[in-house]
Protein backbone atom coordinates (compact mmCIF):
# COMPACT_ATOMS: atom_id res chain seq x y z
CA UNK A 1 0.00 0.00 0.00
CA UNK A 2 2.75 2.49 1.02
CA UNK A 3 4.65 1.47 -2.29
CA UNK A 4 1.21 2.28 -4.43
CA UNK A 5 1.01 5.40 -2.26
CA UNK A 6 4.59 6.43 -3.34
CA UNK A 7 4.35 5.87 -6.95
CA UNK A 8 1.00 8.05 -7.43
CA UNK A 9 2.83 10.66 -5.43
CA UNK A 10 5.62 10.28 -8.00
CA UNK A 11 3.32 10.52 -11.18
CA UNK A 12 1.35 13.62 -10.03
CA UNK A 13 4.39 15.51 -9.06
CA UNK A 14 5.51 14.43 -12.53
CA UNK A 15 2.47 15.42 -14.08
CA UNK A 16 2.36 19.00 -12.31
CA UNK A 17 6.51 19.62 -13.18
CA UNK A 18 5.40 18.70 -16.40
CA UNK A 19 2.71 21.29 -16.67
CA UNK A 20 4.67 23.91 -15.01
CA UNK A 21 7.71 23.33 -17.47
CA UNK A 22 5.75 23.80 -20.47
CA UNK A 23 3.75 26.61 -19.24
CA UNK A 24 7.57 28.34 -18.84
CA UNK A 25 8.26 28.02 -22.79
CA UNK A 26 9.84 30.84 -24.32
CA UNK A 27 10.23 32.09 -27.59
CA UNK A 28 13.17 31.42 -29.38
CA UNK A 29 15.34 34.10 -31.26
CA UNK A 30 13.40 33.42 -34.49
CA UNK A 31 10.01 33.04 -33.01
CA UNK A 32 10.65 36.40 -31.14
CA UNK A 33 11.92 38.48 -34.47
CA UNK A 34 9.42 36.75 -36.45
CA UNK A 35 6.34 37.74 -33.45
CA UNK A 36 7.83 41.46 -34.06
CA UNK A 37 7.94 41.72 -37.57
CA UNK A 38 4.36 40.80 -37.75
CA UNK A 39 3.23 43.62 -35.04
CA UNK A 40 5.66 46.14 -36.75
CA UNK A 41 4.32 44.98 -40.48
CA UNK A 42 0.68 45.87 -39.51
CA UNK A 43 1.76 49.01 -37.28
CA UNK A 44 1.04 52.00 -40.01
CA UNK A 45 -0.74 54.72 -40.24
CA UNK A 46 -0.41 58.56 -38.99
CA UNK A 47 2.18 59.47 -36.46
CA UNK A 48 2.93 62.97 -36.59
CA UNK A 49 0.85 66.13 -37.96
CA UNK A 50 0.27 69.69 -38.81
CA UNK A 51 -3.55 69.95 -39.38
CA UNK A 52 -3.11 72.71 -41.64
CA UNK A 53 -0.46 72.00 -43.64
CA UNK A 54 0.91 68.21 -43.56
CA UNK A 55 0.75 64.71 -42.57
CA UNK A 56 3.36 62.22 -41.44
CA UNK A 57 2.41 58.61 -42.12
CA UNK A 58 4.24 55.05 -41.66
CA UNK A 59 3.91 53.21 -44.86
CA UNK A 60 6.13 50.27 -44.61
CA UNK A 61 8.16 48.66 -41.79
CA UNK A 62 10.03 45.38 -41.89
CA UNK A 63 12.17 43.58 -39.04
CA UNK A 64 15.14 41.67 -38.99
CA UNK A 65 17.95 40.52 -37.07
CA UNK A 66 19.95 42.07 -39.98
CA UNK A 67 17.94 44.91 -41.12
CA UNK A 68 15.17 47.33 -40.03
CA UNK A 69 13.62 48.91 -42.96
CA UNK A 70 10.98 51.90 -42.39
CA UNK A 71 9.38 54.01 -45.24
CA UNK A 72 7.73 57.45 -44.01
CA UNK A 73 5.34 59.57 -46.24
CA UNK A 74 4.54 63.10 -45.83
CA UNK A 75 1.25 64.22 -47.19
CA UNK A 76 1.19 68.22 -47.82
CA UNK A 77 -2.06 70.10 -48.19
CA UNK A 78 -2.95 70.42 -52.24
CA UNK A 79 -4.36 74.02 -52.41
CA UNK A 80 -5.93 73.10 -55.65
CA UNK A 81 -8.65 70.82 -54.45
CA UNK A 82 -8.42 70.75 -50.69
CA UNK A 83 -7.49 67.59 -50.51
CA UNK A 84 -4.14 65.68 -49.50
CA UNK A 85 -1.07 65.14 -51.85
CA UNK A 86 2.12 62.80 -51.33
CA UNK A 87 5.12 65.09 -50.54
CA UNK A 88 7.94 63.82 -49.78
CA UNK A 89 8.87 59.96 -49.25
CA UNK A 90 11.70 58.83 -46.49
CA UNK A 91 13.02 55.25 -46.44
CA UNK A 92 15.22 54.26 -43.43
CA UNK A 93 17.33 51.27 -44.01
CA UNK A 94 19.19 50.21 -40.80
CA UNK A 95 21.81 47.30 -40.70
CA UNK A 96 24.47 46.55 -38.83
CA UNK A 97 22.59 46.67 -35.80
CA UNK A 98 24.46 45.79 -32.54
CA UNK A 99 22.32 43.78 -30.67
CA UNK A 100 24.52 42.80 -28.07
CA UNK A 101 24.85 46.19 -26.75
CA UNK A 102 21.17 46.96 -26.45
CA UNK A 103 21.12 48.55 -23.21
CA UNK A 104 16.98 49.48 -23.08
CA UNK A 105 13.76 49.24 -24.53
CA UNK A 106 11.17 52.39 -23.90
CA UNK A 107 7.81 53.22 -25.33
CA UNK A 108 6.11 56.76 -25.65
CA UNK A 109 2.70 56.30 -26.67
CA UNK A 110 1.72 60.13 -25.73
CA UNK A 111 1.91 60.57 -29.59
CA UNK A 112 -1.91 62.21 -30.45
CA UNK A 113 -2.39 59.53 -33.39
CA UNK A 114 -2.71 55.82 -33.58
CA UNK A 115 1.12 55.10 -33.52
CA UNK A 116 3.00 54.67 -30.41
CA UNK A 117 7.06 54.80 -30.56
CA UNK A 118 9.47 51.93 -29.24
CA UNK A 119 12.62 53.20 -28.97
CA UNK A 120 15.67 51.14 -28.46
CA UNK A 121 18.89 52.44 -27.13
CA UNK A 122 22.47 50.69 -27.73
CA UNK A 123 25.97 51.34 -26.51
CA UNK A 124 27.63 51.36 -29.48
CA UNK A 125 25.85 52.46 -33.45
CA UNK A 126 24.30 51.01 -35.81
CA UNK A 127 23.94 52.34 -39.58
CA UNK A 128 21.22 53.69 -41.24
CA UNK A 129 21.06 55.06 -44.68
CA UNK A 130 18.28 57.54 -45.11
CA UNK A 131 16.70 57.66 -48.69
CA UNK A 132 14.74 60.80 -49.13
CA UNK A 133 12.58 61.55 -52.69
CA UNK A 134 10.70 64.34 -52.46
CA UNK A 135 11.06 65.09 -56.19
CA UNK A 136 13.59 68.53 -55.76
CA UNK A 137 17.00 68.38 -55.88
CA UNK A 138 17.90 70.16 -52.93
CA UNK A 139 16.33 67.98 -50.69
CA UNK A 140 16.49 64.29 -52.49
CA UNK A 141 19.26 61.60 -52.06
CA UNK A 142 21.30 59.37 -49.45
CA UNK A 143 22.76 60.17 -46.02
CA UNK A 144 24.68 57.50 -44.11
CA UNK A 145 24.07 58.34 -40.37
CA UNK A 146 25.40 56.00 -37.10
CA UNK A 147 22.89 56.54 -34.63
CA UNK A 148 22.85 54.62 -30.75
CA UNK A 149 19.17 54.32 -30.95
CA UNK A 150 15.86 53.14 -33.21
CA UNK A 151 12.77 54.54 -33.18
CA UNK A 152 10.04 52.12 -34.68
CA UNK A 153 6.05 52.71 -34.79
CA UNK A 154 3.69 50.03 -32.98
CA UNK A 155 0.19 50.27 -32.73
CA UNK A 156 -0.67 51.77 -29.29
CA UNK A 157 -2.46 48.38 -27.88
CA UNK A 158 0.52 46.35 -28.82
CA UNK A 159 3.23 48.80 -27.82
CA UNK A 160 3.89 46.99 -24.19
CA UNK A 161 4.01 43.52 -25.73
CA UNK A 162 6.33 44.71 -28.69
CA UNK A 163 8.48 45.90 -25.39
CA UNK A 164 8.51 42.98 -23.66
CA UNK A 165 9.38 41.11 -27.11
CA UNK A 166 12.38 43.65 -27.74
CA UNK A 167 13.65 42.72 -23.99
CA UNK A 168 13.11 38.88 -24.32
CA UNK A 169 15.42 38.92 -27.57
CA UNK A 170 17.93 40.96 -25.43
CA UNK A 171 18.16 38.43 -23.37
CA UNK A 172 18.38 35.84 -26.22
CA UNK A 173 21.29 37.65 -27.75
CA UNK A 174 23.52 37.45 -24.59
CA UNK A 175 22.98 34.43 -24.25
CA UNK A 176 26.10 32.50 -24.88
CA UNK A 177 26.07 28.76 -26.88
CA UNK A 178 26.14 26.49 -24.04
CA UNK A 179 28.34 23.87 -25.63
CA UNK A 180 31.12 26.08 -26.18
Amino acid sequence: MKKLLTALCMIFLTIITAQQSHSQIKLSKEETVEYINKILSISLGKYKSDPNESFWAIEEQSFSLDKVAITKQVYAKDSDNGGWRKSCKFTDNISQIPWETLQSVSIDTTLKFELGLINLLFKTSSREELITDCHMKEFDGTKIYTPKEISLYVTKDKAENVKKAFLHLKELMYKKDPFE
